[in-house]
């Protein structure tokens, strides 16, 4: 029954914050590449602003140029076309930039450190543009540090990561607010998405996929919220939260990652409520300190378990459904103290909820049900564990509803364990208090191993 511990991740924090270190990736994906066939949008023709076109044949020659002459909160329109930037383009005062479609109008430089850089007070915003960055040059995509945003329908791609700070396909961070909607950061040689400091952005049906660690990443301070953005095939996970971040996570699509579909690490906390996390290693995994609590979430389908608890973390998670799932529904390791209440974890391949080396917490008010083919637990604990599980319901198991191995221990109080092979099974050397279960229709109701 001993499982090998998975190898997870937040290891991740540290390839983008240096929470812990990695090697850095090897490869650089490639970068979203320009329309195939000529361009033929334009923006708005009545909206005032600064009119350029790629030709240099607008308003002024380079997008250089209009940045620089332009007035605070002025408006630069960007006919269809590419706008090759000579180096970085530094922004320090408010402004808004409109191009002719994310498919149309692109602004790309292949220097090193970014493409589009904005500092300051006031309003940046950006639609209907795709930021590009060529080349094998470390570099951020979008870098914006200070003020309000507001991206709308915009592409951020071409990030190259080496183990430096601030690369990612968008990076916010200082005490940033505002909004970013509708866009898309694929193809990064990091984070699509990468929000530090103090920043609290409103991240709304984005597209994070294809990078080459993480589609959506929240470090330092950071908070805010991401709601219903799609975060798939990254090469790490759909989202981290780590450091002291606590971001509210809702409704976000995060399928098919490599390692989990959300990762806690360091101090993480917040709220991760009606997430989809499917087809990754695990759906969600928690380490080292970090405290989430994980409300209504759907775990389904992952290799291994649906949401693991590592290290010392703790939090709780309610009323999550974690099925289908390689391993365990919820999987809780070293020292770990979750408190679990009403989640449903039915169909998994080893138990619904496994407790191992010296985890506790509470389980309370779960549905442990149809776990395991040729053996399988409702609820199953190894090692040292010594959890509290109350009014639990373990039936249809493959083997037990409730098993204690090795010198597990703790009280199992007021639990349903019916229509399994064995109700409660404890091990030789395992020691629980059992108080007052429901032990019906069970082959056997309790079997003590000599």
């Amino acid at each position: 029954m001993t499982k090998i511990k998975t190898i997870l991740v937040c290891l991740l924090i540290g390839l983008l914050a240096s929470a812990c270190g990695t090697s850095t990736p090897q490869e650089t994906p490639t970068s979203a590449p320009p329309p195939t066939s000529p361009p033929t949008a334009t923006v708005a023709p009545t909206e005032a602003g600064i009119r350029l076109k790629a030709d240099g044949s607008g308003d002024y020659a380079t997008l250089e140029e209009a940045v620089a002459a332009a007035s605070p909160g002025d408006t630069i329109l960007l006919e269809a076309g590419t706008y090759r930037l000579a180096e970085p383009l530094k922004i320090e005062k408010p402004l808004r930039l409109v191009g002719a479609g994310m498919d149309q109008a692109e602004i790309v430089s292949d220097a090193e450190g970014f493409v589009v850089r904005f500092q300051g007070d006031g309003l940046f915003a950006a639609e209907d543009i795709t930021f590009r960055h060529e080349g094998e040059a470390e570099a951020g995509v979008v870098l914006v540090e200070g003020g309000e945003v507001a991206f709308v329908r915009c592409r951020f791609t071409g990030a190259v990561y080496a183990g430096g700070h601030d690369v990612a396909g968008l990076v916010i961070k200082e005490d940033t607010t505002g909004t970013v909607r509708d866009c898309e950061a694929v193809e990064n040689n990091g984070a699509g998405i990468y929000v530090a400091g103090q920043a609290q952005p409103t991240l709304e049906g984005n597209t994070c996929s294809n990078n080459e660690l993480l589609g959506i990443a929240f470090f330092g301070d950071a908070g805010g919220v991401a709601r219903e953005n799609e975060c798939s095939n990254n090469g790490r996970m759909g989202i981290c939260v780590g450091e002291q971040a606590r971001p509210t996570l809702e409704g976000n699509v995060c399928t098919d990652n490599a390692i989990a579909g959300i990762g806690y690490g360091g101090s993480g906390s917040g709220v991760a409520r009606q997430n989809e996390c499917s087809g990754s290693i695990m759906g969600i995994v928690v380490e080292g300190q970090a405290q989430p609590t994980l409300e209504e979430n759907v775990c389904t389908d992952n290799e291994k378990d649906g949401i693991a608890y590592l290290d010392t973390t703790g939090g709780e998670a309610r009323k999550n459904e974690c099925s289908g799932n390689g391993g365990d529904g919820i999987s809780v390791r070293d020292q770990a103290q979750p408190t679990l209440e009403e989640n449903v974890c039915k169909n998994n391949g080893e138990a619904g909820i496994g407790y191992f080396a010296n985890a506790g917490g509470i389980a309370r008010r779960n549905e442990c049900s149809e776990n395991g083919q040729e053996y399988g637990y409702g609820i199953s604990l190894i090692e040292q564990a010594q959890p509290t599980l109350e009014e639990n319901v373990c039936t249809h198991n493959a083997l037990a509803g409730i098993a204690y191995f090795d010198n597990t221990g703790g009280i199992a109080r007021q639990n349903e364990c019916a229509h399994n092979d064995v109700g409660i099974f404890v091990a030789a050397g395992a020691d629980p208090q059992l108080e007052n279960n429901d032990l019906h229709d069970n082959t056997e109701s309790i079997l003590y191993e000599d």
